[in-house]
């Protein structure tokens, strides 16, 4: 009975580990059909059979994208890490422990399991997600100047077929992000992709507000047939108005940070500083009385 339990322990723990990494993807719902099929292959396959629908898979094509693995296998593979890591490393743990300590117990031995197993789980979930938001910080960082340059283009004539390509070879050592996005679109375009899919597919490839916003004035503005340069230099005003604002916001929750610092490591440190004379004393005291 006692080693049932332990053996029961083993499907227990993996459904827990699955439970806690699901509260851990908390990813972008994006309904697109613009960004390819499945792909063949071993990995696809084995990777497929992890995959609880298509939207899920869509949806996780597109969250990677977004972290830069642009490859077609990038969901099969991705999930396979995820199921192999999280097999892996319990095993692993579990041949090394009794070497490192012999005298381990095996509930414990069960515990070093359950946490490789979550880590196995959640460590690729973890650096996909850090990767993705570095993405979108640089293309953040790096659209204004894009905007700048794609309206400075247009102003002197250029189509904006031509300013894209432009500014991304422009852009390569400065903003190498934006950059990659912007060339992108351009070979998507030279390959005879419409214009208007080509630039939803780097607001998808993105993630983000501002490029989602810019993609839509410029679709609606070469569907109508407006200024070029009118839409980029009304959008760019917008950015720079925007990008202002959110510095003040994080100047604003500077002084907020700074309370709670002062208040968790300072305020105790001074707290003792001033009562422990007083505390000393009132000590001192009571055992005088209670010696007279």
């Amino acid at each position: 009975m006692f080693n049932l339990s332990y053996i029961l322990m083993f499907p227990a723990a993996a459904a827990f580990v699955f439970g806690i990494a699901t509260l851990f993807e908390k990813r972008p719902v994006v309904a697109t059909i613009r960004l390819g099929k499945p792909s063949s292959g071993l990995l696809a396959y084995f990777g497929r059979r992890f995959q609880a629908s298509e939207k899920e898979r869509l949806t996780n094509r597109v969250w990677l994208l977004q972290a830069g693995f642009e490859g077609p296998e990038t969901v099969q593979d991705y999930t396979t890490i995820r199921m192999l890591l999280m097999v892996a490393l319990p095993l692993v743990t579990s041949a090394v422990l009794p070497f490192v300590k012999p005298d381990i117990t095996l509930s414990n031995t069960v515990m070093f399991a359950l946490f490789a197993a979550a880590l196995g789980l959640i460590a690729p979930l973890m650096y996909v997600s850090s990767r993705r938001a570095r993405n979108q910080q640089a293309v953040r960082e790096g659209l204004p100047d894009a905007l700048d340059l794609l309206l400075v283009c247009a102003e002197a004539g250029l189509g904006l077929d031509t300013a894209i390509l432009k500014v991304g070879e422009e852009l390569a050592t400065m903003h190498p992000v934006i950059s990659k996005y912007l060339l992108h679109i351009s070979s998507e375009l030279r390959a005879g992709r419409p214009r208007a899919e080509a630039f939803r597919s780097f607001g998808d490839r993105t993630g983000i507000q501002e490029t989602t916003s810019m993609v839509n004035l410029l679709v609606q503005s070469d569907q109508l047939g407006t200024s070029m340069a009118a839409t980029l230099r009304a959008f760019a005003d917008d950015m720079r108005a925007h990008r202002l604002l959110r510095a003040e916001e994080l100047g604003q929750k500077v002084a907020v940070k700074l309370t709670i610092i002062l208040a968790t490591c300072l305020l105790p440190a001074l707290m003792i500083a001033i009562l422990t004379p007083v505390g000393n004393k009132i000590l001192h005291t009571s055992f005088k009385a209670l010696l007279q």
